[in-house]
């Protein structure tokens, strides 16, 4: 089933995630920030459609889950924000005329720190899916959540510039 979602919507997903990342390096104006917005629902839509799809919750399962998930989703939604802004920002780093190696161990220690904030939010989160379901439905949504993270991570870095010489 993961599979199937895989070949048939991750183009839809990469697709929003490029643009709006696309869009929130370029500019921070009043229309930019309702495109953005625009392109994050849509991606979260997406990605609500494909949990159904796969982990086919009960209807009793998904009175549970849902209300999890909204707070989980918001908390992802602000760490997305910091994302882009680190992506924002080494892409100016990066294209300045100099990479200096001060700017290389901030930037390195955000992308740790950015790492950490992630897992953590994943423990958090399949704790409180685990206990208000199941172990397999926390680890289902961990599995979901790393695969989409996963494809979007590789595709937004693929358009990365490469790291200056040192």
């Amino acid at each position: 089933m993961l599979k199937h979602w895989i070949r048939g919507t991750v183009a839809v997903l990469l697709g929003v995630a490029l643009l709006a990342a696309g869009e929130a390096a370029v500019a921070q104006d009043a229309q930019t920030k309702a495109l953005l917005e625009k392109y994050r629902s849509d991606f979260n839509a997406a990605k609500k459609e494909t949990i159904n799809e796969v982990m086919k919750l009960s209807d009793a399962e998904a009175q549970k889950f849902w209300p999890i998930y909204q707070e989980y989703e918001s908390k992802l939604n602000a760490f997305s924000d910091k994302r882009l802004k680190f992506a924002n920002d080494f892409t100016i780093a990066q294209s300045a005329t100099t990479f200096d190696p001060d700017q290389a161990k901030d930037l390195t220690k955000r992308w740790f720190n950015m790492q950490h904030e992630r897992i953590n939010l994943w423990e958090t989160y399949a704790g409180k899916i685990s206990r208000a379901l199941s172990p397999v439905r926390a680890a289902q949504f961990l599995q979901i959540e790393n695969v989409i993270a996963t494809v979007v991570d590789l595709n937004v870095m693929s358009e990365a510039p490469l790291v200056g010489q040192p």
